[in-house]
């Protein structure tokens, strides 16, 4: 008997400023976990290539990490519809990119690429808009990584919530003169 798993789903953004591009990819793991990532892209790009560049690095990336199933969601209903078939691809630069799309999602088990409005693709969109603000001058490459997250409550709350092993003292000492 075979066992049905869920799919990763994965969300992806492209963002084009005047001095470079950014590239936003959340997965979600089947159990709920989120893995993020921001890319920014060496070169200026008109958006639609962005948009096809980021969902690459994707598809790159869930096939380097043994992904079989996956849900594609894009805020960008041009390109979704070219790689499902609706659109016919007739710029000229974006054809190569197609196909390497195409290429990529030949070597899944099971896979969709779907529409989703904006607002859905938050965790992408701001991604690819810091990976984009970030982008250097004259190409120089940097690193830069976000490996911890903490979620707080206001600073008052903290404060509120203090026990006293939490709290650190400081005493003014006088020093002694003879």
């Amino acid at each position: 008997m075979l066992v049905e798993t869920k799919p990763w789903r994965l969300y992806f953004d492209g963002e084009v400023r005047k001095k470079g591009a950014g590239v936003g990819i959340v997965f979600v793991t089947p159990s709920g976990g989120i893995i993020s990532y921001s890319f920014s892209l060496l070169e200026t790009c008109p958006n639609n290539v962005a948009e096809y560049e980021t969902i690459i690095i994707g598809l790159e990336l869930a096939i380097k990490m043994h992904i079989e199933q996956l849900q594609v969601f894009g805020d960008s209903q041009l390109i979704i519809r070219q790689i499902n078939g609706q659109y016919e691809v007739r710029n000229a630069k974006l054809l190569p990119l197609h196909q390497r799309t195409k290429n990529l999602i030949a070597q899944f088990l099971k896979i969709e690429v779907n529409h989703v409005p904006r607002s859905e693709n938050d965790k992408a969109d701001a991604l690819a808009k810091l990976a984009a603000s970030l982008t250097l001058p004259d190409e120089r490459e940097i690193q830069i990584t976000a490996g911890k997250r903490h979620l707080l409550t206001s600073a008052l709350d903290r404060f509120d919530g203090m026990r006293e092993e939490n709290v650190v003292s400081v005493f003014e000492a006088e020093e002694e003169t003879d």
